[in-house]
């Protein structure tokens, strides 16, 4: 028969350890309810001095016929993420967020569909949690359940629970980060996964393009007043530069060289210098900068690099046509730049309406047109020459931009007789 359990608003037997020297951690566990616990600890000079800190503050609790409220695994993580935001990118910093409401606050942890983000964690959630009642099952079946719908949030959703398990173990709440023997998870596009790059063929290539002058000249143009805004130049300018969308919506007039006035070798070019990208308002508030709007075009591409791109005479032409009615080159019908948003929408009912979505493969993305062109020079030209067009390390370009295809293997054949 085990030891009976200690009494509700009492506490079990204290330890003494020494943490470091000259400083002594007194520790023991506070019976707040019939079913839960909370580990108590104080530090102090000599392990005399932690264990009578302890002990006031066990007698102060006792007095007050309650034990120290244990935070929740909401405000363990909101904490964390406050506190770390400056140093995060924006980007970061909205991918954080939406992980944090609506996974760890929005997702129940049973069969319950995931909820609406609102003002904190919905019953049942992770996030309602209190960080002493979280248990390494509760992680696993969390990050099993997100990786079941959508695996590429499986690694920001173990980080940031990670982050704040272990502020909990600084603070002194649990003994142990119970995410570290949670259930682990393959990242879907990790090197060695068998991640796929999406790279656009000649005949859906040719299509994309029909379906863009068709979207430009109005035959299945949608309503609203971001639909008068072509895309046939978006995609081709897309294609041209390998570049990441937000890299092709920041692109002005002042980029294109040779255009104009030739050069002394008779190219034109253009120079990718800027991004469009989203601001994190949460993160604009805590470093006092003020905020226009939810996007803004930022110097620097995402791996600053700086790439001058030679265009061949198809684009060189397409450049000719366009209106210079902006300084962009790409401008929404207000004459400022576009935004990720309003042009991913107009891409997709493009590509509904055109009927040219292959249901064999992962859906048409703009991303895609630059993992062909990495693609396309890496087979005639191999993995260094396109990772200096894509801007990127030859590694990452070869994990992640280039299709993988069969080798073909010499003939050996005679000396294996």
């Amino acid at each position: 028969m085990g030891r009976p359990a200690t009494p509700v608003g009492a506490y079990g037997a204290i330890s003494v350890r020494e943490r470091r020297p000259g400083v002594f951690s007194a520790e023991t566990y506070y019976r707040e309810s019939e079913t839960r616990r909370v580990r108590v600890a104080r530090d102090g000079k000599s392990a005399a001095a932690a264990r009578r800190a302890l002990v006031r503050a066990l007698a102060d609790w006792q007095a007050q016929s309650s034990a120290p409220t244990s935070p929740t695994v909401a405000e363990l993580v909101e904490e964390v993420f406050r506190e770390r935001a400056r140093r995060w990118s924006d980007a970061t910093c909205i991918a954080y967020r939406s992980t944090i409401s609506g996974l760890i606050n929005g997702m129940p942890l049973g069969d319950a569909p995931a909820a609406e983000p609102g003002d904190g964690p919905v019953p049942g959630s992770l996030g309602a949690k209190p960080i002493t009642e979280l248990t390494t099952a509760d992680v696993s079946r969390l990050l099993a359940k997100v990786h079941s719908t959508t695996p590429g949030r499986v690694k920001t959703l173990r980080t940031l629970l990670s982050l704040a398990a272990g502020h909990a173990v600084t603070l002194g709440l649990i003994e142990r980060n119970p995410v570290t023997g949670a259930a682990k998870f393959s990242d879907p596009y990790a090197h060695g996964s068998g991640h796929q790059p999406r790279v656009v063929d000649e005949a859906e290539l040719a299509a994309l393009r029909d379906a863009a002058a068709r979207y430009d000249r109005g035959e299945f143009r949608t309503s609203g007043r971001h639909a008068l805004v072509p895309v046939a130049p978006l995609i081709e300018l897309g294609y041209a530069i390998a570049g990441r969308i937000g890299e092709v919506l920041s692109l002005r007039w002042d980029d294109v060289e040779g255009l104009d006035e030739p050069l002394s070798d008779g190219r034109v070019y253009i120079t990718v210098r800027k991004s469009v990208s989203r601001v994190s308002r949460e993160k604009s508030e805590l470093m006092g900068r003020q905020l226009r709007g939810s996007y803004q075009v930022k110097d620097g591409t995402k791996n600053g690099v700086d790439r001058r791109v030679p265009l061949g005479e198809r684009h060189i032409e397409l450049l000719r046509r366009l209106p210079r009615t902006s300084e962009y080159i790409l401008p929404n019908d207000k004459g400022g730049f576009q935004t990720q948003a309003n042009v991913g929408r107009r891409l997709r009912r493009m590509m509904e309406l055109a009927g040219i979505q292959n249901p064999e493969r992962t859906n048409f993305t703009f991303h895609a047109l630059r993992r062909t062109v990495a693609t396309r020079i890496a087979e005639s030209a191999g993995i260094e020459a396109a990772a200096f067009a894509i801007g990127d390390d030859p590694m990452v370009a070869k994990r992640h931009y280039v299709e993988k295809t069969t080798v073909q293997v010499p003939d050996y054949s005679h000396l294996l007789r």
